[in-house]
């Protein structure tokens, strides 16, 4: 074009300043590095691609040309299939748990999160984290002496192989059932493997109380009468074995309803900081004379659900209420770390001494106890020792059978937990009730055995309880559970 024309369009757009000049210079100078850069990539990158062929077609040292040209070429066939298999292992995991999203968000009425559905960038990302890492630009005289290595040691393998292969077969050392013994080291090592990964336990919750009521506000519209809740809650047959028989379902459920519409705040693991206010969940409308759901249905509120069951039947099995029936607070927070249960009457603990006999005489099945109409189910125990003599220990007496143990007697007690859930006193004070505990123990030395007994039955592969640290109390995990599900996996 006219440079006058030119030179007056960059004076207007201000390119011809002292300033924008340098600028402009650099820019230049940037944009040539960026350039080297990116040629001295390239040129790596085709350095690697090249000694790579090289290794490959040094690998297969008897075969000519052409063999080891098919060779890599079905190499890279090979690697770009894992590559793309891998893509679509980790697109099928992100349709499979878009379309749960979905499932769940339709049930519980809420919208979805819009960045679900960036469904490229994020299986993109996923899937490049998980692959390997390219390495740095190999030495060109490192990779050589690798590459004649490997050759070296190919061809001596191939001679090895060809000499054991001109030897008599019926030479290999054999298993008396005629498997050879490689074989069956291979065998022996993968039946080892299986054996020592446990299967996951079950995921059945100890309390299902909080999240029937949510069900069944859920289905009618986020408005439901006591006796509609009531109703509903009662089909299910697992929920009447844990309310306790001296209340009435109806009283029950009220009482919780109550306890949700002013939940007490749940504390915190830190020793400074202060409790976690909650929200109400529900509320009493006095126009209509129905309860009201006004907490959001999402997985937040499952959890604080949870964490407040555990309280709530910590102290209605307790009877920790005032005059109007409402749950002290305060006092159920001076309890969590002294005994909070009464001891046991002479005639329940007779009853629990006859019913324990009964289920230690068949050990490997699973057993329910049942005190004056409250039941509790204990897991089966996995080894029962074969010899007649049991193991020495201070707080057991010798007269007993060999496969009753400190951990049996201690599973026993917390399943025994009113509501379920409880302190380590309150299991230190059920585990007196036992019959195969001497007598004259003092409560420090009953303390000390029981804190290291629920730690082990806490660290196992299907713990039947778990510590909450935030609350200070120890809850039994098998109390939803039947005699048919210790025989399931998960």
């Amino acid at each position: 074009g006219n440079p006058v024309q030119k030179l007056l369009k960059n004076l207007e757009e201000g390119l011809c300043h002292a300033k924008v000049a340098k600028l402009r210079e650099k820019m230049s100078i940037l944009q040539q590095k960026y350039h080297h850069l990116r040629v001295r990539k390239y040129h790596n990158k085709m350095i690697t691609k090249i000694l790579d062929y090289k290794r490959k077609m040094g690998m297969d040292v008897d075969c000519n040309l052409l063999e080891k040209y098919n060779n890599l070429n079905n190499l890279d066939s090979k690697e770009i299939k894992e590559n793309m298999a891998i893509k679509r292992k980790w697109q099928r995991k992100y349709n499979k748990s878009l379309k749960k999203e979905m499932r769940i968000s339709i049930l519980e009425g809420r919208t979805l999160n819009p960045a679900i559905f960036e469904s490229d960038l994020s299986s993109e990302e996923r899937y490049e984290q998980k692959r390997k890492k390219p390495k740095d630009t190999p030495n060109l005289d490192d990779c050589y002496d690798q590459a004649d290595d490997k050759v070296r040691k190919s061809s001596s393998r191939k001679r090895k192989r060809s000499t054991s292969e001109s030897q008599d077969k019926s030479a290999k050392p054999k298993s008396p059932d005629g498997e050879p013994k490689k074989k069956r080291r291979k065998r022996d090592m993968s039946r080892a493997k299986t054996r020592k990964s446990h299967p996951p336990p079950l995921d059945i919750p100890p309390f299902i109380l909080f999240s029937l009521i949510k069900k069944a506000f859920l289905t009618n519209w986020l408005r439901a009468s006591t006796e509609k809740i009531v109703e509903e809650c009662s089909q299910n047959p697992k929920l009447l074995e844990q309310i306790p028989p001296n209340k009435p379902i109806y009283n029950f459920i009220e009482l919780a309803l109550a306890f949700l519409s002013s939940p007490p705040p749940l504390p915190t693991s830190a020793s400074n900081a202060t409790d976690v206010e909650v929200l109400p969940f529900t509320k009493f409308d006095s126009t209509i004379r129905q309860w009201r759901w006004i907490a959001e249905p999402d997985d937040a509120t499952s959890e604080r659900l949870e964490q407040l069951e555990q309280l709530f039947f910590f102290a209605s099995c307790r009877d920790l209420t005032d005059e109007t029936g409402d749950i002290e607070f305060d006092k159920l927070k001076q309890q969590k770390c002294q005994v909070t249960i009464q001891a046991s009457s002479p005639e329940s603990s007779e009853e629990f001494r006859r019913q324990e006999a009964e289920r230690y005489s068949n050990p490997e099945q699973p057993y329910v106890y049942n005190i004056q109409g409250v039941k509790s189910i204990v897991a089966p125990m996995k080894r029962v020792s074969s010899t007649n003599k049991p193991r020495e220990h201070f707080l057991l007496k010798a007269e007993r059978p060999s496969h009753v143990n400190l951990l049996s007697l201690v599973r026993d007690a917390a399943a025994r937990l009113p509501g379920g859930v409880g302190t380590r006193p309150d299991v230190s004070l059920l585990l007196r009730d036992s019959q195969y505990i001497t007598e004259g123990v003092t409560s420090a030395q009953i303390k000390s055995v029981v804190s290291g007994a629920l730690d082990r039955l806490q660290s196992e592969a299907d713990p039947c309880v778990r510590y909450d640290t935030n609350q200070k109390l120890w809850i039994y995990l098998h109390r939803g559970r039947s005699k048919s599900d210790f025989g399931k996996k998960n």
